[in-house]
């Protein structure tokens, strides 16, 4: 451990489940964040061949199109949300 940027070892720690339970990894919740990062990374994806795809493409239709889709998610996550919370309500 003589060149280790962790300066004291997993065993003074407490072993290695101690290491993880005190970390900002939560196995609980591996699967939700695997989720969000296949998602972000498909949607990056299809964003080039909607760019692609663009007649005449320029910044501005860019800028028009990502700002279309950004607002009509957002709608839907509001609108989502609202009637999630109006739903658990008593």
């Amino acid at each position: 451990a003589k060149y280790s940027p962790i300066a004291e070892t997993a065993e003074a720690a407490g072993g290695f489940a101690s290491v993880i339970s005190n970390s900002i990894f939560r196995p609980r919740t591996t699967f939700i964040g695997l989720g969000i990062l296949s998602f972000a990374f498909s949607c990056q994806h299809s964003s080039l061949i909607i760019a692609g795809s663009l007649e005449n493409p320029t910044r501005e239709r860019w800028t028009r199109v990502s700002r279309a889709s950004l607002g009509f998610c957002a709608t839907l996550g509001i609108i989502m949300g609202t009637c999630g919370y109006l739903g658990f309500t008593e």
